[in-house]
C-alpha cells in the first residue's frame, strides 16, 4: 500500500511544552507547507493546498501577448545551496499524564491507608492550617488550566503516588538519558516546607536507582541518597492569615547503562508524602530519554548546484520530518527515536525514509525529497514579471503564457472584475535538469549557519539562531488567523472548506504560501471540487496516479488534532 503525506500524523507534543509556551497556528500550518513544498491560497472561496513542482504540470489556462501597463522584469537567479532544517523538539515526555490533566489516569496511591492524592484545576489561594482536613489544606479560587495533584499524608518510605511503568524507547541499546523534571509548590512556615521524589528503574528482580550520581543499584544506596528533596521558602504565618504558596522545581538526570542491553527495563517517577503535616502541591513531574553525549538542535538537509554560484536560498524550518539514523555527505549524531518532531504512519508506525514522488522514485526521506526539488525550483535564472494584464477571468491557480511559449504561475495577484484586468506578479517556470547537484544531510548544533531559525521558541535543547520566539507574524496574518473561525463554513454535500471573504490577493497567502521564500507554484493537492486535473500526490514507498482530494478540514483532524 501507499500513504499520502497529508494523511500521516504528528505528536501534539511538539506544539506545547510543559513551561506552558506553544506553537502558533500559523507557524505550524507553515511547517506543513515547508515539509511538502506546497502553499496555500483560496480559489472560488475554497482553501487549496498543493506541492509547487506538481503546479507547474498543469496546462496554461491564460495567454497574454502584451501588457496594459507598469511593467517591470527582475531576474531570480540560480540558487547555488537551498535547505530544509528539521528542528528536533525533544524526547516525548513520559508518563502521559506527566501534567494531571486526566487527573489520575496512570497514576497510583501505593499506601492509601496513610496517603492520599486529589486533583483540581483550580488556582491555590493559600493555604490554611486550620481546615478540617489539617496540614495547611490548599485554599482555592477560579477554575484554570493548569491541573495538579494535592499529596497529604504520613511520611513513610511506602507512602508515595507512583506513575505508570514507562518502558525505555526502542533504540537505545546499551545505555540512556533520563531526565526527572519536577515542578512543585508547597505553604510557607516557620520551618520551611519541601517536597520529596525519586525514579526508579527496574528490569525483572533487578532495581536502579536516580541518585547524584547516576543510577545505582538499591542495595548500594541508602534511600537519602535516592529521594531528592525540593525545598521551598520558610516564613512567619500571622493568625487568621492564609499561608503563601511557593513554587520551585528541581531536574535531575543520570545514565541507566547495561552491557546486556536495555530491553525490558521499565523506569517509573514516586511523589512522597511529606515529612510534616503540611499538604504538597506538584504541577508537573515528567522523565525524558536521550542518548548519552551531546544532542543535535536539529537535522539540516541541503542541496548544492552548479560550480560556479553564490546565491544561497533561505534555509527554511519545519517541525516535521522522518526519524533517520543515518546522513549524507556530513556528520550525523543520533538523537531520540521518540523525538517529538517525527512523523507517523497512520497505522502509528513511525515513517522511515521511503517516500517516492512522481518527480523522483528513488526511496529517500520525505525532506531529501523537498530540498532536491527546491534545488530544480532555482537551477536556472528566469523572470520575475509584475505587470497589468488584460483577462476575461482569474484563476489564482491558473497557469500564463506568453506569446513566445514561456509559461509562469502566480505569486501575488489582484484582479478587477469591472474591467478584466490583473495586476498580477508571475514567475517563470524554467529549470535545468543537468545542472550538477550534491546532497547533505547532517546534524545540527547550532553552529555554521546564519540563516536558520527557530519555530515557535519551544525547540528541545534550543533551536537555530536567530529564533522568532513564538510566531513572528505580521499584523496583518494576526487579524486573518483571528478572523478565520467566522470565514470558515463547511460546505458538507462537498466536503469541502469555502470563505465569504476573498484573501488570495494577500502576498501572505500568495503562490509562496505564508510568509515569503519559496519557489514557484507547484503540483495540486486541492481541496477544489468541480476542478479536473491529473494531480499527483505523495507516496510512501510506492507511486500512485489516482486523484487524492484533502480539505483543510482532514489536514486539521489529521495533522493537528
Amino acid at each position: 500500500g501507499s500513504t499520502n503525506i497529508l494523511d500521516s500524523e504528528i505528536l501534539s507534543q511538539r506544539l506545547t511544552d510543559t513551561r506552558g509556551r506553544s506553537i502558533s497556528c500559523y507557524d505550524i500550518l507553515m511547517s506543513i507547507m515547508v515539509a511538502t513544498n506546497s502553499t496555500i491560497r483560496q480559489r472560488e472561496g475554497q482553501w487549496v493546498v498543493y506541492n509547487k513542482l506538481e503546479h507547474e504540470l498543469r496546462t496554461p489556462t491564460i495567454f497574454f501577448d502584451k501588457v496594459e501597463r507598469g511593467a517591470i522584469r527582475t531576474i531570480q537567479p540560480v540558487a547555488s545551496s537551498v535547505g530544509i532544517y528539521k528542528e528536533f523538539g525533544g524526547s516525548k515526555t513520559y508518563p502521559e499524564n506527566y501534567n494531571f490533566k486526566s487527573g489520575g489516569v496512570g497514576w497510583t496511591v501505593n499506601y492509601p491507608e496513610e496517603i492520599s492524592a486529589s486533583f483540581s484545576s483550580n488556582n491555590i489561594l493559600g493555604f490554611d492550617v486550620l481546615t478540617s482536613g489539617g496540614g495547611y489544606q490548599p485554599v482555592y479560587g477560579d477554575e484554570t488550566n493548569n491541573p495538579h495533584v494535592v499529596i497529604y499524608g504520613f511520611r513513610g518510605p511506602l507512602n508515595y503516588l507512583k506513575s505508570e511503568d514507562i518502558p525505555v524507547p526502542s533504540g537505545y541499546t546499551n545505555e540512556v538519558d533520563i531526565r526527572l523534571d519536577i515542578n512543585a509548590s508547597a505553604p510557607i512556615w516557620n520551618f520551611g516546607s519541601h517536597q520529596r521524589v525519586s525514579v526508579f528503574a527496574v528490569k525483572g528482580e533487578q532495581t536502579q536507582v536516580l541518585t547524584s550520581n547516576g543510577f545505582v543499584d538499591i542495595s548500594k544506596s541508602s534511600e537519602s541518597e535516592y529521594i531528592h528533596t525540593l525545598q521551598f521558602e520558610a516564613g512567619v504565618v500571622l493568625a487568621g492569615e492564609l499561608a503563601r504558596v511557593d513554587t520551585n522545581s528541581l531536574a535531575l538526570s543520570g545514565k541507566l547503562s547495561d552491557s546486556e542491553g536495555l530491553d525490558g527495563y521499565s523506569v517509573h517517577i514516586r511523589l512522597y508524602s511529606s515529612d510534616r503535616a503540611y499538604a504538597t502541591i506538584i504541577n508537573f513531574a515528567s522523565i525524558n530519554f536521550a542518548p548519552t553525549g551531546d544532542n543535535p538542535k536539529g537535522d539540516l538537509y541541503k542541496t548544492t548546484q552548479g560550480s560556479n554560484f553564490t546565491k544561497q536560498h533561505d534555509v527554511e524550518t519545519t517541525i516535521f520530518g522522518d526519524y533517520i539514523t543515518s546522513g549524507l555527505n556530513g556528520y550525523f549524531y543520533k538523537y531520540p527515536i521518540d523525538d517529538t518532531s517525527n512523523l507517523f504512519l497512520p497505522n502509528g508506525e513511525l515513517a522511515s525514509p521511503a517516500w517516492a514522488t512522481i518527480f523522483d522514485t528513488t526511496k529517500r526521506p520525505l525532506l531529501h525529497h523537498i530540498s532536491r526539488q527546491k534545488s530544480r525550483l532555482f537551477s536556472v535564472a528566469h523572470d520575475i514579471l509584475r505587470a497589468n494584464i488584460n483577462v476575461e477571468s482569474f484563476d489564482p491557480l491558473a497557469v500564463f503564457q506568453d506569446c513566445k511559449g514561456g509559461k509562469y504561475v502566480v505569486v501575488s495577484a489582484s484582479f478587477d472584475f469591472l474591467r478584466s484586468e490583473v495586476d498580477v506578479e508571475l514567475e517563470q517556470i524554467a529549470y535545468d535538469n543537468t545542472i550538477l547537484k550534491r546532497d547533505f544531510i547532517y546534524s545540527y548544533f547550532g553552529e555554521g549557519e546564519s540563516n536558520i531559525k527557530s519555530i515557535g521558541g519551544i525547540a528541545g535543547g534550543g533551536g537555530g539562531t536567530g529564533g522568532t520566539g513564538g510566531g513572528g507574524m505580521t499584523s496583518e496574518q494576526l487579524e486573518m488567523l483571528t478572523n478565520l473561525a467566522s470565514w470558515w463554513k463547511l460546505d458538507e454535500d462537498n466536503d469541502a472548506i469555502y470563505s465569504e471573504k476573498s484573501i488570495y490577493s494577500l502576498k501572505e497567502v500568495s503562490a509562496y504560501g505564508l510568509g515569503s521564500g519559496g519557489g514557484p507554484g507547484g503540483g495540486i493537492i486541492e481541496a477544489v471540487y468541480g476542478y479536473n486535473n491529473l494531480g499527483q500526490t505523495f507516496n510512501n514507498a510506492t507511486l500512485t496516479d489516482t486523484f487524492n482530494a484533502y480539505t483543510i478540514n482532514q489536514i486539521n483532524n489529521r495533522l493537528l488534532s
